[in-house]
């Protein structure tokens, strides 16, 4: 169940993070992994072989703008229509809009990609301490056609393999590798991005870039 309050965004640094008595969870390797495979080419990535370009660079379009590119690719009869470093199809970026109620008019970029990634990583339980990372990477690849199911009679296949040219695109191993990594301890004032469990998770910029700030579920005003 996707929970609203968890996922509004802020800054926090690890240390705070840990005074307020919240588990640190480090998201980034995860995000990485996923944007390479999916969307090696950046955030500006659109699926190979996509009958028509957009008017600009999608990190430059408004969500309403790519939903309308995206309705165009299905028109023209584009075997997909995903776009952007996570590779969103639009019936994925239809409904994490409606259910989070994005607003339509917020500029498809870089930290709204990496919010919506993270709402259906959340999903999936990435963010619950307890979750069984079989059972997270299972549903992990169903989100995403490149990542392999971890178990079961499609276990180290692609979910959808067989559908058009879907195919995990990395080892149930890296995978699990990652996952694993989800909780490992994270030193005191290190520059990297986390998300906290809790009733407000958080995400530390690394350097300087200041990408990560707080964004609202409900639509701007």
């Amino acid at each position: 169940m996707l929970r609203s309050a968890l996922l509004s965004l802020t800054i926090i640094s690890g240390s705070g993070a840990m005074a307020q008595g919240l588990q640190p969870v480090n998201d980034q390797p995860f995000l990485e992994l996923i944007g390479g495979i999916e969307g090696p080419d950046g955030y500006d990535d659109i699926v190979l072989g996509a009958t028509s370009q957009p008017p600009k660079p999608v990190t430059e379009l408004t969500v309403r703008e790519v939903l309308a590119y995206q309705r165009q690719l299905q028109l023209e009869g584009s075997d997909s229509t995903a776009v952007g470093r996570f590779q969103f199809i639009r019936k994925t970026l239809n409904w994490l809009a409606e259910v989070h109620e994005i607003d339509l008019d917020r500029k498809f970029d870089r930290r709204t990609q990496e919010y919506l990634a993270r709402a259906l990583m959340n999903n999936c339980d990435f963010y619950e301490v307890g979750a069984n990372e079989h059972r997270v990477g299972n549903c992990l690849a169903r989100a995403w056609a490149a990542l392999p199911v971890i178990t079961g009679d499609k276990a180290g296949r692609s979910y959808y393999g067989g559908v058009g040219t879907n195919r995990a695109r990395t080892t149930r191993d890296e995978v699990l590798a990652v996952l694993s990594q989800r909780f490992d301890e994270i030193e005191e004032n290190r520059p990297i991005r986390v998300a906290m469990t809790g009733p407000l998770p958080a995400i530390r910029s690394p350097g300087s870039e200041a990408f990560a700030e707080s964004i609202p579920l409900t639509p701007a005003h």
